[in-house]
Formats: structure tokens, sequence, C-alpha cells
């Protein structure tokens, strides 16, 4: 994929619904991340996905992004399952924000980059429920 890309991800933790973890400067600046998840309501599945958004301020945004089942590793909870407060699977929307529509193939070295850089706040967020 060419040019420059900012990865977002938009997940749950056990007693919050969904929210938009990992999300651009210039979104949160300007109060528009809900664009990252009323953009990328799909079904779970390994494919990636192409959407364009409008931004707040107007401008055309195009997402590239999967939805996949929040797993273990994701959020450093080894052994134990990752469920809502109502025993139900955890979806994560992760991928990218693209100021022009994408140009070539979209890869899973993609997405092992954009894991690798929100692994962390992923974590964070859903131990968050554990301290409160």
């Amino acid at each position: 994929m060419n040019g420059v890309v900012w990865p977002f991800a938009v997940t749950r933790s056990r007693g919050h619904g969904y929210r938009t973890v990992i999300a651009p400067r210039a979104l949160i600046g300007a109060g528009a991340t809900s664009v990252l998840s009323e953009g990328t309501v799909d079904d779970i599945g390994p494919h990636a996905r192409v959407r364009k958004v409008t931004g707040a301020d107007g401008a055309e945004l195009w997402l590239v992004y999967r939805v996949s089942v929040l797993s273990e590793s994701d959020v450093g909870a080894e052994g134990a399952p990752v469920l809502d407060r109502y025993g139900r699977p955890v979806r994560l929307t992760e991928g990218v924000v693209v100021g022009a529509k994408p140009t070539g193939g979209v890869t899973e070295a993609l997405f092992a980059k954009v894991r690798e850089r929100t692994r962390q706040a992923l974590g964070d967020f859903w131990q968050a429920d554990d301290l409160a």
C-alpha cells in the first residue's frame, strides 16, 4: 500500500461498550474518532475491507481494515478467555486510515504492523476494567 497510513483499533472491554482505542491524532483533535467505529460495522472475517468515509472537516478518508475476534494474545491475557461480561466473544476492528484512495495490495504484513503498534493500548484498555 502506498502513502502515509495511521493505525486504528476499535473494540470493547468486559464491562464497557465498543470504543475507539487507537486513532490518528488529527481525528482525536477534531473529536471525530466515531468515524472509525461507525464506518467499520461489518461481520467478522479474515478479508480486508476498504471504505471511504468523510472526516470532520469534510475531507475524504479511506479506511483499510478487517474485523476479527479479540484474542488472548491481543490483550496479554494468556490462558484467560476474552469475553464480555455476558460471555460473548469480543470483536476487534483494526486497520489504517489513509488520506487518499489506497493503491497497491493489502497484505498480512500491514495488519501485522498494525497489531504490533496497537497491542499495548489494547491490553491497557482491556486490563483497565480490572482496576475499576
